[in-house]
């Protein structure tokens, strides 16, 4: 199981509404960078990458300023996704008191889905 660590220069969390189920999107106000840490069950590359760019969307609005992985695939394949490196030498794990939230208006993201096949035309042998 790929243990993933991201640099989180955008905080949120998305809360739901007991008795509507409706989702909404708050900002920490007092974090200025944290570190979000994922634990991957999925089996192979493809599921791999597909939780961690779902979850991450409702544990930020931005992309990781940084990822680290104890599986070099998927590091390279999540670096490659959300175009960045690894953690920085002066990267602090940065949290002002308690957790403080304000209302964002930015309406939670679809979850990503896994590809569907694509059919492919069969070309004859020496025909374009």
């Amino acid at each position: 199981m790929p243990h993933v660590m991201l640099g989180n220069t955008s905080a949120i969390a998305v809360i739901t509404d007991p008795e509507t189920g409706v989702k909404t999107r708050h900002r920490f106000t007092n974090i200025e960078q944290s570190t979000s840490s994922l634990s991957i069950a999925e089996p192979d590359l493809f599921g791999q990458m597909r939780d961690v760019v779902n979850l991450w969307r409702d544990m930020s609005d931005a992309a990781p300023g940084w990822i680290e992985s104890d599986d070099e695939a998927l590091t390279a394949a999540l670096r490659a996704h959300f175009q960045c490196g690894a953690r920085p030498a002066d990267w602090e794990h940065v949290i002002n008191g308690p957790p403080a939230t304000k209302l964002i208006e930015v309406p939670a993201a679809a979850p990503v889905s896994p590809a569907e096949e694509v059919p492919t035309e069969e070309v004859p042998n020496g025909e374009e």
